[in-house]
């Protein structure tokens, strides 16, 4: 049951194209163990100055004792002027694993490094618990790529449209081979259970070139660059469409319903929409790394997002404010009714 729902309507202008962020420097190494020690086992070369915030793991792992866990494997990066205060992230959730496995993971770093020309940050591999003699596993290659960040207004981000209280329409150029990015905040959730929900779809665009007309792909990242949905041909034709939370809202031409279907629940926070032209690689990578190349598609994307989601609304009682009415409030009440006031 939803409590309260409303819409407001804006529109916002058109903003030119600026430079993707993207991935900075990166190493890769081979056939390292699993416990080495110091110096390490391979250098990050910085080739400019900047903060690295974000860095995507991966690589491929043998074990070498059978009883060892994948998630046992570690990889650690420090600074190189302060060696010992390394951060170290396992790249892996699996226990048991029968031979080998491919990893890939993007982590926040919970210690920024800062980032200058020359030898930059130092990669180790560690373990988290020794399972016997000598190397528990093997990692046949390992690769580490450092990242600044999701995309900003100065370095790839074009505009951000803030909380979303409403429905926005937005209108921006590609080039081939290019993607940008929007930024938004949603303060409430959208759920079935509470009515509500956001679309979003590429809807009125006009693209040129490729092997479809008017061929659009977009991709919806959290703030810590994970992959939340992505579509190419949901929408009417080959446009793109996403939708969250409660359905359903009609279709557009020959596209699917706003039903939502990539996901009955959306939760409130901030997210980057990717956008751009079809790409033969349309399976988003981890992170803020990802390809521009392989699209031809060029022209003018227009963008609509609709919500009811905005402003978070609840009615008296709804006593736990989660959006809907249930036996919960009731139980909650009582709990804050026997408790008293102070």
């Amino acid at each position: 049951m939803s409590c309260k729902a409303f819409m407001i309507v804006g529109v916002v202008g058109v903003a030119a194209g600026m430079a993707l962020a993207g991935p900075r420097d990166g190493v890769t190494a081979a056939n390292l163990p699993s416990d080495s020690t110091s110096p390490g086992n391979a250098l990050v070369v910085g080739t400019g100055t900047y903060t690295a915030r974000f860095a995507r793991i991966r690589g491929s792992l043998t074990h070498v004792i059978n009883a060892t866990f994948a998630n046992e494997a570690m990889v650690s990066l420090s600074g190189t002027g302060a060696i010992t205060s390394r951060q170290a992230y396992s790249v892996s959730d699996v226990d048991f694993f029968p031979t080998t496995l491919q990893l890939d993971t993007f982590v926040r770093l919970s210690k920024p490094l800062a980032v200058t020309p020359g030898p930059a940050v130092l990669i180790t591999t560690i373990e988290a618990t020794d399972d016997g003699n000598g190397p528990d596993a093997n990692w046949n290659t390992l690769t580490v790529t450092l990242n600044d960040g999701p995309p900003t207004l100065g370095n790839g981000l074009v505009t951000d449209l803030g909380p979303l209280p409403s429905t926005q329409q937005y209108s921006l150029h590609i080039n081939a081979a290019e993607v940008k990015w929007l930024k938004f905040t949603l303060p409430a959730g959208a759920s079935v259970g509470a009515g509500t929900y956001l679309d979003i779809d590429t809807e009125g665009s006009v693209l040129s070139g490729g092997i479809n007309s008017n061929d659009t792909y977009i991709a919806l990242y959290d703030e810590d660059g994970n992959v939340t949905a992505y579509d190419d041909d949901s929408g009417s034709g080959f446009l793109s469409q996403l939708s969250f939370g409660a359905g359903t809202r009609p279709a557009v031409g020959n596209g699917q319903p706003y039903n939502g279907q990539n996901g009955t629940t959306l939760i409130p926070g901030t997210y980057y929409l990717r956008v751009g032209g079809y790409t033969s690689s349309t399976t988003p990578q981890i992170g803020w790394d990802f390809p521009a190349t392989g699209s031809v598609p060029n022209g003018t994307i227009h963008l609509n997002i609709r919500t009811n989601a905005g402003t978070p609304g609840y009615c008296s009682a709804d006593f736990n404010k989660d959006g809907t009415l249930g036996v919960q409030d009731i139980f909650d009440f009582l709990s804050a009714w026997f408790a008293g006031c102070p």
